[in-house]
């Protein structure tokens, strides 16, 4: 189990161009927030 802890300073937005269509936007979030989370967990672990 995940606990998702997303600080104030990381917007969904600067995830998500304007205009993507809502498909292209949720597959870019969820890669997005991967990649964020991987890193992240990296840091904790180093």
């Amino acid at each position: 189990r995940f606990v998702i802890d997303v600080h104030a300073d990381v917007s969904v937005a600067q995830w998500v161009p304007q205009g993507l269509e809502p498909v292209k936007a949720v597959r870019r979030l969820n890669h997005s927030l991967s990649d964020y989370f991987s890193r992240e967990i990296r840091r904790e672990v180093a």
